[in-house]
């Protein structure tokens, strides 16, 4: 069926609604919503829009524009979509659309419904019962219209200064329109409208506005529409009121999501809260196999079952660790300590990282749920290096701290994970606006290298087509002291992450950018001169090997010919060695380490079921294939790739570290769909 052409026009306000995907919230901290607020101001500024008022919902977000151009607004949005999309996926390590599809949108009659469209938009954390005023909501426009403190992103409507000729008395006069509710008549007609894409006004409004830009106008039936409830945006102000408060309880999150997915009346959750605890407790019996805890403590038992142990391929054991926030810890790095356990770190909306046992046992965590003493909150930790004295240090990010560049962070924490030290780093101490991150970092004999990309905007005003986009390196030695520090010149238009792997037959070290599919390799020496450079057309990952060699190896898909290869690369980065798989063979591996024999074994997912974690083993010619899955019946977990690998020390033997998201659509006994964790231990017979 075709999409309903959007009404544009220009000089005439538009309320637009921009709803998550799947309702799933698209705001995960604070620093999210600074940085929306900013592309917004930025994106509006860029195409002639004038921002009447907005309000930013756990899951999505009102605003009500005009702008002097007709593509202005569907522009605006474009720009802002584009760029806090790419935002929220580099931050949380993510991908896909954050977006539900289209924005909606509707333009308004200003004489009869700005004022009323504007408490609409205002008053939805109230309807939400998030908070019980208006002015108690952080992130809308009320504090500016109705309290008068400064936000720089508002344009006052005509209709608005109408109000007084005085500051004082508009404010007055605006905070007069919340003392009543608004009428069901005027909620049901901004709906409608922004669900039919048509104007918001009187019937003759409406004609001209449709004539005028050659649409038809919706057909409506007789009398005021009927909004059926398990549809209606009552329902979803009602599930921005849940989402906000299974974030303050930390509890419940995994079984409320499908229930009110699937349209539950709010009027059942009282019920289902009575009831949650003995419900929760009756889902836990269905997986008795496996290990399962919090982040504290994890008992774990053997797992074997049908189907799990192919002919080289042999999933020994599984520990589940569950997360009590309700939140999704994406595990983004896996590193083996010398005591034999595992440091695990990676984000849930702050950062975290575990230490674990050889067996996967949870010893200690830290959770960065508190400010750092410079201020701001650490939101990812993307490497970490386990030091021979027992420490670990974290490389990671923080979001958008009060001006100037965003640092990224190092954190050193001792034997028992207490914080020793945290520094932040700035590109050669850079004081401009810009973007800096830490992807990874490793061990380089007794010192810390750590690779990154920067984003240096070209005006204070954010990103621009004139932006400047770097890799960066440093070197730091154990104290964490800065010994080299280097910013190398991409040629992408911009950088989506780098990883790096040690060469320590020729003390040298290659690292990699990736943007989209795409590959820059880069060896480099350890006073970070440059020694050779490669372009790869395609997402190549590094092969690494099982048992140490100077062997440098890369396999991805090239996207010339769509097909997966292997290629073996010299000291200058030069090809030796290229093996194609064949057609059939289709499995996009984010990991690889390559055995004795020169067979690999691939971490990440078939290619065409990339919600299905497996890992494969191939010959060295990539045509046999022995494939296991790691979603199992007993688990009715929808997960995707595997999120991080290593090996455990023995030659064959793999820890892969997954997320665990909903349960898979139809096993209804899985309804307390567990958030949280899984460590696989994989064997290469």
């Amino acid at each position: 069926m075709p999409r309903r052409p959007r009404i544009k026009l220009a000089e005439v306000p538009q309320h637009i609604v921009q709803r998550g995907i799947n309702r799933e919230p698209c705001f995960f901290a604070e620093e999210d919503y600074h940085c929306y607020l900013h592309w917004l101001q930025k994106s509006a500024g860029d195409w002639h829009g004038a921002i009447h008022a907005y309000v930013l919902m756990t899951n999505h977000v009102h605003l009500l524009v005009t702008s002097t151009k007709p593509e202005g607004i569907a522009k605006m949005m474009q720009s802002i979509g584009r760029r806090y999309v790419q935002y929220i996926n580099r931050s949380y390590r993510r991908t896909g659309s954050l977006w539900e599809g289209r924005f909606k949108s509707s333009l308004v009659q200003a004489e009869e419904y700005l004022l009323t469209c504007m408490r609409y938009i205002e008053l939805n954390p109230v309807r939400a019962n998030m908070v019980n005023d208006p002015a108690q909501y952080r992130w809308s426009s009320y504090r500016h219209n109705g309290l008068g403190q400064t936000d720089e992103r508002i344009t006052p409507h005509s209709l608005y200064l109408a109000l007084g000729k005085e500051e004082a008395d508009r404010l007055a006069g605006y905070r007069g329109l919340f003392r009543s509710e608004l009428d069901d008549a005027a909620i049901s007609d901004i709906r409608l409208a922004l669900a039919q894409g048509q104007p918001l006004g009187s019937e003759r409004f409406s004609e001209m506005i449709c004539a005028a830009v050659g649409v038809r106008r919706a057909q409506r039936k007789p009398g005021r529409p009927m909004v059926k409830r398990d549809t209606s945006e009552r329902v979803e102000d009602q599930r921005d009121f849940v989402l906000n408060w299974i974030n303050e309880m930390k509890k419940l999150n995994v079984m409320l999501t499908p229930l009110i997915e699937r349209g539950m009346k709010v009027k059942l959750y009282k019920t289902l809260l009575t009831y949650a605890s003995a419900l929760f407790a009756a889902a836990l019996t269905l997986v008795p196999s496996i290990g399962y805890g919090d982040w504290l403590s994890s008992t774990t038992e053997q797992y074997e079952s049908k189907g799990k142990k192919m002919k080289y391929l042999v999933l020994t054991r599984e520990v589940i660790i569950k997360d009590e926030s309700g939140l999704l810890p994406v595990p983004h790095v896996i590193t083996r300590a010398d005591d034999g356990g595992f440091i695990i770190a990676g984000s849930l909306g702050r950062a975290w990282v575990i230490k674990t046992d050889a067996a996967g046992n949870v010893l200690w965590r830290n959770l960065q749920d508190k400010p750092l003493s410079s201020g701001g909150y650490a939101t990812a930790f993307t490497g970490a290096v386990a030091m021979q004295d027992g420490s670990t240090y974290l490389c990671g990010n923080m979001l958008l701290p009060p001006g100037g560049y965003t640092p990224s962070l190092l954190m050193h924490l001792d034997a028992e994970g207490r914080l020793l030290d945290e520094r932040l780093y700035l590109p050669q101490k850079r004081t401009e606006h810009g973007l800096s991150y830490f992807d990874s970092c490793t061990r380089w004999g007794s010192n810390l290298f750590i690779t990154g990309h920067i984003f240096q905007f070209s005006s204070v005003k954010g990103l621009g087509k004139n932006d400047e986009h770097y890799y960066w390196l440093i070197m730091l030695d154990a104290a964490g002291k800065i010994k080299w520090e280097k910013q190398i010149p991409t040629n992408f238009d911009t950088v989506d992450r780098t990883n790096s792997i040690l060469m320590e037959s020729n003390s040298s070290l290659v690292f990699a950018g990736y943007r989209a599919s795409k590959s820059e390799l880069f060896r480099i020496s350890e006073t970070g001169e440059v020694i050779a450079t490669k372009y790869l057309d395609g997402f190549f990952a590094f092969v690494r090997p099982a048992v140490p060699d100077d062997v440098l190896q890369v396999y991805g898909l090239n996207q010339s010919d769509k097909a997966f290869e292997s290629i073996t690369l010299d000291d200058r980065l030069e090809e030796i060695h290229r093996v194609q798989g064949g057609r059939e063979f289709d499995f996009g591996g984010r990991f690889a380490y390559r055995m004795p024999d020169q067979s690999l074994v691939l971490f990440g997912a078939e290619h065409h079921a990339l919600n299905k974690s497996a890992v494969a083993h191939v010959d060295s010619k990539l045509q046999s294939v022995q494939k296991i899955e790691l979603i199992h019946d007993a688990h009715f977990y929808d997960n995707g790739f595997i999120d991080a690998v290593s090996s455990t020390g023995k030659v064959g033997e793999f820890m892969a570290a997954r997320k665990l998201l909903k349960h898979v659509p139809g096993n209804e006994a899985s309804a307390e769909a567990r958030v949280g964790m899984a460590l696989d231990f994989i064997q290469i017979k």
